[in-house]
């Protein structure tokens, strides 16, 4: 069983109990297994702060999303590289919700709730398991940084749509829209 350790609101803190967890689960629960790739070690990677706008938006809210405390970074272990969302004040009690989806570099990616004594809960989006296609821990390392840098990239914005829409006979007669919209035809 695992040692509870003393919780910590400190990111960096946060991060050393959540390496030194799955440090312990190495040793302990997943020793042995054919699923651990023994080139890899475990290591927190790129955490960074929650971004506001990674929060879905609320159709009935009156404001946008407000930021959570959490870190955003993904966790590479011998079995597993997952994207992990960890909240800064520990809470021991699993999510409400059976899954979370977060907007990330345009995209939507679903988490699921964990739950660990030494660390309390968190979130988890799989990437990787098992752990099999990298034959060191810089290639996992490079492929998580990557990762990364492409779900913090800002989306590329629509294109607007043109405020005046071209009208049938406009587009019979060949005549421009913004003339056609302005009633000289």
């Amino acid at each position: 069983m695992d040692t509870p350790l003393a919780f910590s609101p400190l990111p960096a803190q946060r991060l050393q109990q959540l390496q030194h967890l799955f440090e312990q689960i190495a040793r302990s629960r997943m020793a042995g297994l054919p699923i651990l790739n023994p080139a890899l070690r475990v290591e927190a990677l790129g955490f960074e702060p929650l971004p506001a706008e990674a929060l879905p938006a609320d159709p009935a809210a009156q404001a946008p999303p407000q930021p959570r405390p959490e870190l955003l970074g993904i966790l590479i272990t011998p079995w597993f590289m997952n994207l992990l969302c960890l909240p800064l004040r520990p809470c021991l009690a699993p999510a409400a919700e059976p899954k979370r989806t977060l907007h990330l570099g345009g995209q939507r990616f679903e988490f699921l709730p964990h739950v660990e004594p030494a660390l309390g809960a968190f979130w988890c989006c799989s990437l990787f398991s098992p752990m099999n296609e990298f034959a060191a821990q810089a290639q996992a390392r490079e492929t998580a940084l990557a990762v990364l840098q492409a779900l913090r990239a800002k989306p590329a914005a629509a294109p607007q749509a043109e405020a005046v829409h071209a009208s049938r006979r406009a587009l019979l007669f060949g005549r421009p829209a913004a003339i056609s919209a302005a009633g000289r035809l």
